[in-house]
């Protein structure tokens, strides 16, 4: 018996090393997002997104910054495919809508960006961000 628990004991312990490294590229992935840090996003967001141990939380995360930070660099197509990405793992994510929403207006879509802003608002009527990007893409569309 205390052969097996050893085993169990050295095969957790070997793990905790790989778990801690994909969390820690996660939280740095996070956090060099809010930097607008784009070369950093991408190593490692990218090194994340390796992992198989990553939950569907974890990937929307991780390609709604790389979405951001695409429409940050004016990589517009891009962060419309990160961010479908997003949308593809939480259908729910108002947020996500509402930033591809803001993405095709800037390629002049502004069917495609009102309809994504009034599915962000369908989610969550709160949410004034999409009331104002729709506002805006109704008006640029004229």
């Amino acid at each position: 018996m205390k052969c097996l628990i050893g085993a169990t004991i050295f095969i957790f312990a070997s793990w905790v090393p790989v778990f801690a490294q994909i969390n820690n590229d996660l939280q740095r992935c996070i956090d060099e997002g809010k930097k607008n840090n784009f070369a950093l996003v991408d190593r490692y967001c990218r090194t994340a997104l390796k992992s198989d141990t990553l939950t569907d939380v974890d990937r929307s995360i991780i390609f709604y910054v790389l979405g951001k930070t695409s429409f940050d660099r004016g990589q517009y197509d891009q962060s419309i495919v990160h961010l479908t990405q997003v949308i593809q793992l939480n259908k729910k994510s108002s947020i996500a809508y509402n930033a591809r929403g803001n993405a095709y207006a800037r390629k002049n879509q502004f069917d495609r960006a009102i309809a994504d802003n009034t599915e962000a608002i369908r989610l969550d009527p709160r949410m004034s961000a999409a009331y104002a990007s729709r506002g805006y893409a109704y008006y640029a569309g004229k």
